[in-house]
């Protein structure tokens, strides 16, 4: 028996309805979760310096709106907790930024007693109504993986210099089934943007002492995003640029001296995002 062709007319993909006007965001509520020591006989070196990243990312979010609050070397379950409480949206707030800063590996980032918390769980608490039509964005800086990046050589030549002392990174290994590894961003729900400081299977970059390049450069795109009116996708893949052509690692260890590093933005939006200043705002 032969198999019927259906007509092509009714193959027809319709687009159309829905709003497709800017998403324009001038508040919020964000929540910074800092791991900077971890507890007593772990095999987890603290990540000192940390601290000037968290009181970066605190500064600029508080300027363009956002309450900010912060968790600082806390367990899963207080996370988790917290993350929970904001997924509530009680105060019905219209955008929510996440910077999470902590060792990692794939699929999660690791708390202050060594337990994990997974993106894919994170994510799931925000796919509500609560939070439908709003501006999810996340913000992480940690390892999501042992593999390095040697980079390549550019022919008019490259504008990077050796970072001071970058050579630390954010790396929690572990054994895992590379195979049963499951893609987070599948989990994330409408309208959330995800900034990672390092693609899947790579390792994160941080200096010993000082703030880390990554955050340096989201803090400053944050910024041109909401002085200049720039598009919010535009704006973040600048810290892409920024990294890739700004950043290597200097460390005594030579299997990670010399090393590049490419933040991965992955985005679930559906409109344009805009940060604006809030009405009555004066520098």
């Amino acid at each position: 028996m032969g198999t019927e062709k259906m007509p092509l007319e009714t193959c027809e993909i319709v687009l159309s309805g829905g709003d497709d006007s800017p998403l324009e965001v001038s508040s919020g509520t964000a929540l910074i979760i800092n791991s900077v020591h971890f507890m007593r006989g772990l095999e987890l070196q603290d990540r000192e310096g940390s601290q000037k990243d968290e009181q970066i990312m605190t500064r600029i979010l508080g300027k363009i709106g956002f309450e900010v609050d912060l968790l600082l070397d806390k367990t899963s379950d207080d996370i988790m907790k917290a993350l929970q409480e904001v997924a509530e949206n009680r105060k019905n707030a219209e955008a929510f930024v996440c910077v999470i800063m902590s060792h990692g590996w794939h699929g999660y980032f690791v708390c202050y007693d060594d337990t994990k918390v997974y993106y894919k769980d994170i994510y799931s608490l925000f796919n509500n109504k609560a939070w439908e039509h709003k501006l999810k964005l996340f913000i992480i800086q940690a390892c999501r993986g042992d593999s390095s990046d040697s980079g390549a050589e550019l022919e008019e030549g490259g504008d990077c210099e050796p970072t001071q002392e970058a050579g630390n990174t954010d790396d929690a290994s572990s054994s895992v089934d590379e195979a049963c590894i499951l893609k987070d961003d599948l989990f994330a729900p409408p309208e959330t943007l995800t900034l990672y400081s390092t693609p899947e299977g790579y390792v994160s970059y941080r200096p010993n002492l000082s703030s880390c390049q990554f955050i340096e450069a989201v803090a400053l795109e944050l910024t041109r995003a909401w002085e200049k009116r720039v598009e919010l996708v535009q704006s973040l893949t600048r810290v892409s640029h920024r990294i890739a052509r700004g950043f290597q690692s200097n460390s005594r260890d030579k299997q990670h001296n010399g090393k590049k590093q490419m933040p991965c933005l992955v985005s679930h939006l559906t409109r344009d995002v805009y940060l604006v200043q809030r009405q009555g705002y004066t520098q």
